[in-house]
């Protein structure tokens, strides 16, 4: 039971310093867990700073990504969901990324498999059960957000006024 709180306290020091250096960065949703995993072993074992082990997390894991998708209103999220914890904000910047990049490549190349966003769909479902993200309505035309969240004060930052709700946009940046 004290192994787990600890971890609990670790994996969230791990959220909250992700969210610090490397917000906007895109991982493969796949490598989230081994990237927790390492940066808890790197503290424990190796005895890393969390932020030096998440550092190497970023160096490590961002190659994998190539071409980052940078979350242009970031800022402006982080505001509107400052109840949201940190892991959940983390996983709907990704889950949103990684919906655009999908996006991306079906307009480009045509050839994305049917399956392909359903563990996206999932996360972001999973997160709205559990309270955690306001609704979502998720669109896959490249040409606007993939994904647009729906706030109780109505608030919006797309063309489409309220009904279009509040898109979280990414530029694709090579820095």
């Amino acid at each position: 039971m004290k192994r787990h709180i600890i971890q609990l306290k670790l994996d969230n020091e791990i959220s909250r310093t992700w969210h610090q250096l490397a917000s906007g960065v895109v991982v493969s949703m796949m490598d989230i867990p081994k990237i927790f995993a390492e940066c808890r072993n790197a503290v424990l074992v190796a005895g890393l700073s969390v932020e030096d082990a998440v550092k190497n997390a970023i160096v490590k894991y961002e190659k994998r990504a190539g071409q980052k998708m940078i979350c242009i209103n970031e800022k402006e999220l982080s505001e509107k969901l400052k109840n949201t914890p940190d892991q959940a904000f983390f996983d709907l910047i990704l889950t949103a990324a990684a919906i655009e990049r999908l996006n991306l490549k079906a307009c480009n190349e045509g050839n994305v498999e049917d399956n392909a966003y359903d563990i996206y769909l999932n996360v972001l479902n999973d997160l709205m059960k559990a309270g955690q993200i306001p609704p979502v309505k998720v669109q896959h035309d490249p040409r606007g957000p993939a994904v647009k969240l729906y706030f109780p004060d109505k608030s919006y930052n797309t063309a489409g006024g309220e009904e279009e709700g509040y898109g979280i946009l990414f530029e694709e940046s090579d820095k």
